[in-house]
């Protein structure tokens, strides 16, 4: 809070101008000194707080020894990843290069064809249709496993996994909560701190302002004295 140097203008001002004119150059201690303590519950900023403001933060920021672009400098650098070393990737990227289109999946195994016709009588043709049919077979009947698995089991194990996510959703907001209380208490007590010294300023400002005024009246009559003095003695 900067009390003296507007007090001390209080002061002055209300003074005799023969007094004032006297006392209104003369440099008074921590007239022109700049706290950096700040009471954000009880200073009155005014309308021209930003500007000061942000000449602090740019002053603050050519002092410190990390520019903005040098936070990075620190961290390792980026691995390069190099997709030509990829097979799969490269052939894709030279398929794509060369505007062909992308290949139909294959689906015949995910049919029951009988061998065609100019193959009907030979068995090994047939041979590969049962081991296609048998293949497919195995397959549904994996499906079906993994279903009567599912049924049984996973109402139990989804049933588990949610009770595990709220009770971690529980956690975290407790801790959220926690935290808020700690924040609102500090933010009290910080409030109360500095309402309670805004009321011990007030009182020391006044105090000073009294004591000022008195020393500029004793110091005015001083002068007064002096001048009279000096008018007898011509």
């Amino acid at each position: 809070m900067k009390t003296t140097t507007r007090t001390t203008t209080t002061a002055v001002s209300a003074l005799p101008a023969s007094a004032s004119a006297s006392v209104a150059n003369r440099e008074w201690t921590g007239a022109s000194e700049e706290t950096a303590a700040a009471l954000p519950y009880v200073d009155d900023l005014g309308t021209d707080w930003r500007p000061r403001v942000d000449q602090l933060v740019a002053e603050e920021m050519r002092r410190m020894p990390k520019r903005g672009k040098d936070y990075l400098e620190s961290l390792a650098p980026a691995k390069a990843l190099d997709l030509e070393a990829m097979a799969l990737v490269r052939e894709e990227l030279a398929r794509v290069e060369r505007g062909e289109s992308m290949p139909i999946p294959d689906t015949l195994r995910y049919r029951l064809d009988p061998p065609p016709q100019n193959k009907r009588n030979d068995v090994d043709a047939w041979g590969a249709a049962i081991d296609n049919a048998r293949a497919q077979l195995e397959h549904q009947a994996t499906r079906l496993t993994n279903l009567e698995l599912g049924l049984k089991y996973a109402p139990a194990a989804w049933r588990a996994r949610n009770a595990w996510a709220e009770a971690t959703l529980k956690s975290y907001e407790e801790e959220l909560a926690r935290a808020k209380t700690a924040v609102n208490e500090l933010n009290v007590q910080r409030k109360l701190q500095q309402e309670a010294a805004a009321k011990e300023f007030t009182q020391l400002e006044k105090e000073w302002y009294v004591t000022t005024r008195k020393c500029v009246a004793i110091e005015s009559a001083i002068l007064d004295l002096e001048a009279q003095l000096a008018t007898k003695n011509v």
